[in-house]
């Protein structure tokens, strides 16, 4: 099953074009990142935890280059896991993870991309270390995102101690926007 974090990618009429080269693993990468060609503006990144650690989430960047091999942009995406229980709390050691991966459209009268790559920037182990360059600091989104489930999870726990299940129920019908 596909993460529901979606990663953006390039892609050139449509199809998809990564440079991947099979995997992101080194001695120290601690996931290895493998892309698959998709139509109709979508993909998958097949992402998988070669360390011997439980990562928490990553960070995947995807720059789009021209013909000449210039860097156009870059864009990022997280998958965190979290909010369920164990086993499914972290990404476990070998575990392959699905990232969706959405192809933009290209503007009128930018620049063709012919190509796009894959990498890994950052990782979160389940123990609060991290590893990874951040160069887009992915981090601080990863971190914030972890940081808004705690809250929104200790608030529905706390309507769940004065006010019961129905409470709860009540509360998320209620939501704005709902």
């Amino acid at each position: 099953m596909a993460n529901r974090w979606s990663v953006l990618a390039l892609g050139l009429g449509g199809a998809l074009a990564l440079a991947a080269a099979g995997a992101v693993a080194s001695d120290e990468a601690p996931m290895a990142v493998a892309a698959v060609s998709g139509e109709n503006g979508r993909a998958v990144a097949h992402v998988t935890n070669v360390s011997a650690k439980k990562v928490r989430a990553y960070v995947l960047a995807v720059d789009a280059v021209d013909d000449s091999g210039k860097v156009i942009f870059r864009e990022t995406g997280i998958s965190i896991r979290g909010l369920e229980p164990p086993p499914h709390d972290a990404f476990a050691p070998g575990e392959t993870s699905e990232d969706e991966i959405r192809l933009p459209r290209r503007k009128s009268g930018g620049p063709e991309l012919r190509a796009g790559k894959v990498s890994l920037d950052f990782v979160l182990y389940a123990d609060g270390s991290s590893w990874g360059p951040d160069t887009a600091k992915g981090s601080v989104r990863v971190r914030a995102t972890i940081s808004g489930w705690r809250t929104a999870i200790g608030y529905l726990q706390s309507v769940l101690r004065e006010k019961g299940p129905d409470g709860v129920a009540e509360y998320l019908a209620n939501l704005p926007g709902q």
